[in-house]
């Protein structure tokens, strides 16, 4: 065991928590953004050589639509990232916060100082 002590602060738990989230709003407005300003122009490169290769790559694998397909995936996992470390921040918080104030109930229940 050690002699450390762990000193918590729930106000600073929930601003962190809160602001992860707002991270994951922002990553989550981009990918919004992006594809409502990419929809209307789907298929502009047109059909012919130059346009397929721009669109699947002189390949047939390293395009627009696998580069596209990639960066949203990612820019997904992210924002879902940025989601379930706020929501472990949060919970984090909450359950720290009760346990702190279980402690004081109880040294205040043993007679102790609170």
């Amino acid at each position: 065991m050690t002699d450390e002590n762990v000193e918590f602060d729930s106000g600073l738990f929930f601003k962190a928590a809160d602001a992860t989230g707002r991270v994951r709003d922002r990553i989550q407005g981009v990918l919004d953004t992006l594809a409502t300003s990419t929809s209307s122009r789907e298929g502009c490169w047109g059909s012919d050589t130059l346009g397929r290769n721009f669109f699947c790559g002189p390949d047939g694998d390293n395009g627009y639509e696998s580069s596209r397909e990639n960066t949203v995936d990612n820019a997904g996992s992210m924002a879902t990232g940025m989601k379930n470390l706020s929501t472990g921040q949060h919970e984090s918080a909450v359950l720290l916060r009760d346990m702190e104030q279980g402690n004081r109930d109880g040294l205040r229940g043993r007679g102790g100082r609170g």
